[in-house]
């Protein structure tokens, strides 16, 4: 069940990549067009909410949602990558107080970045399932509808996507470098600094790295697939990380002006990760692959979050976790879990 989901997902993505190309074919794109959330995606349709995925679905899905935007040349951030990211904080934040104090500070970096890219959907959503009747043959009260969205709105960052994207691009360095840190022995959770020596085994110009230093993000997510990481999230990294599968004129396209950086790395270490940390000082000055690093960087601190996370822990907490989202939620009480997330518990 759980593979024949995954491979569903998986095909899906396929079709809208097909799709989004053919459509950028065809018509010219206002250039605001394509800082616009799309809603058009549905990986996960009513018969696969999130909240009923499995560990190992919901760990698949920060490649599967990765693979959208990297292969698709709108970049595309989608409601479904939206709803991975809370559901993923949802757990977080459930879990949080559970942790020690120091994976606790990474965890809750996690959750004030989430909570800073769902704030530009708060009101967005609440219009979008008004316009679409999802209420059951009740009217929507005027006054709560008013202040709902009220609520939901920051008139500061509401509507400025490239804003919040280069600030969860930059942001999103130094939380997946802290979640890494906690996460992996061979690092000091506080310096980021080697603990020991490590043996580098995913690029031929380099055998080791030494106890003391800082290695850049690229090795620091070698580390912890290497060494950190359980098996089943070690294979979703290296997917992930493997550069020859994706498409190479969409892939130089989002890096327009450092086209040398995806060959470079093909011809040598093939990783994604590689390019990204390339990337990272340009996502200050808002380069055309802000949008595309934001949404991978997010996706990979889900992952090592899912990564955190044991079967049992997953199988005993879902029903909890669900359950307080929606009783701090706020929204409509007739509404379906599927209605108030992306919404979490904070």
């Amino acid at each position: 069940m759980e593979a024949d989901r995954i491979e569903k997902f998986d095909s899906r993505v396929t079709e809208f990549v097909k799709d989004s190309a053919v459509s950028l074919s065809n018509r010219e794109i206002d250039k605001g067009e394509l800082q616009r959330f799309s809603y058009r995606l549905g990986i996960l349709d009513d018969r696969a909410e999130i909240y009923e995925l499995s560990l190992g679905e919901l760990r698949e899905l920060a490649r599967i949602l990765t693979d959208l935007v990297v292969n698709s040349p709108e970049n595309p951030q989608t409601l479904d990558h939206i709803q991975y990211w809370a559901w993923t904080a949802a757990f977080a934040s459930t879990t949080q107080q559970r942790l020690p104090r120091k994976l606790n500070s990474s965890m809750g970096d996690f959750l004030d970045l989430v909570a800073l890219k769902v704030s530009t959907m708060r009101r967005a959503k609440i219009l979008h399932l008004i316009m679409n009747k999802r209420v059951e043959d009740q009217e929507i009260p005027s006054d709560l509808l008013l202040f709902q969205l009220a609520a939901s709105f920051d008139p500061l960052i509401f509507g400025n996507y490239l804003f919040v994207d280069r600030i969860a691009s930059t942001m999103g360095f130094s939380v997946l470098e802290g979640l890494i840190a906690t996460r992996c022995s061979d690092l000091d959770s506080e310096t980021g600094e080697l603990t020991a020596d490590v043996d580098v085994t995913w690029y031929d110009g380099e055998n080791q790295l030494n106890k003391g230093e800082n290695p850049n993000i690229h090795k620091k997510i070698q580390i912890w697939r290497e060494f950190g990481s359980s098996e089943e999230v070690g294979s979703i990294i290296d997917q992930i990380n493997q550069l020859d599968r994706y498409n190479t004129d969409v892939l130089t396209g989002t890096f327009q002006g450092v086209e040398s950086r995806v060959y470079e790395e093909l011809g040598e270490t093939n990783h994604l990760t590689r390019v990204i940390a390339k990337q990272r000082g340009d996502n200050i000055h808002a380069s055309r692959s802000t949008r595309s690093i934001g949404t991978i960087v997010l996706n990979l601190c889900s992952l090592l979050i899912w990564d955190m996370i044991l079967p049992d822990v997953f199988e005993r907490d879902r029903k909890k976790v669900l359950n307080e989202v929606g009783s701090s939620s706020g929204i409509f009480h007739n509404y379906t879990p599927s209605d108030y997330l992306p919404v979490f518990r904070l």
